[in-house]
């Protein structure tokens, strides 16, 4: 009979063994608008490409942010056809980032997050679960994020542990937070299930 010692290595065993996709950061990359019309010409979006021609054709999840003193991300989107095709198209300059434009002081920048290629099919179930991730943890950072599907609001938090609000936290809650890798991240928490 296995004890539970037995069955924790097991389970260790197997997790280990699990694969899990990894998706590559590219950026961030400066977008070249036009700045009288605040648009992607035909020809700017075609030079763009060919400087990043290693990732055009790759699938995965896009970030567009402004680049001001620091980064602040205002879309996120997927693709589940290749970055050239969906990423500076016309919907989503005019979408996504002219208003922003409009709006902000700054350059536009965009990250790529490139699946890693492996036999077979890239994983759109871990694309799209990659894509509600950073829909909600940069609302966190940014509560104008264009974005309106995935901004589910939490409904619940642990004081002083995880979206706890603000104030002094305990010393158990520290500890919890230490204890779980909390620390690490600072204020911006996530959680993704």
């Amino acid at each position: 009979m296995e004890t539970s010692r037995d069955l924790s290595q097991t389970h260790l065993r197997k997790m280990s063994n699990t694969r899990i996709t990894m998706f590559d950061v590219h950026g961030p990359f400066k977008i070249p608008l036009d700045k009288r019309t605040r648009g992607m010409t035909d020809t700017a979006r075609e030079l763009f490409w060919a400087g990043h021609e290693d990732i055009a054709g790759k699938k995965g999840c896009y970030v567009f942010a402004i680049r001001t003193k620091g980064l602040t991300p205002y879309y996120v989107g997927m693709t589940l056809r290749t970055f050239k095709d969906e990423a500076l198209n016309d919907h989503n300059i005019v979408r996504s980032i002219a208003p922003i434009i409009a709006e902000r002081k700054g350059t536009p920048v965009l990250f790529l997050l490139t699946s890693q290629k492996k036999q077979g099919r890239t994983n759109k179930t871990h694309i799209k679960k990659l894509e509600k991730f950073l829909i909600r943890q940069s609302s966190l950072v940014n509560h104008e994020l264009k974005n309106i599907r995935g901004r589910k609001k939490a409904e619940w938090g642990i004081r002083g542990v995880f979206r706890g609000g603000q104030g002094s936290r305990s010393a158990s809650a520290d500890s919890l937070r230490k204890c779980i890798g909390l620390y690490k991240n600072g204020d911006t928490y996530f959680y993704s299930n």
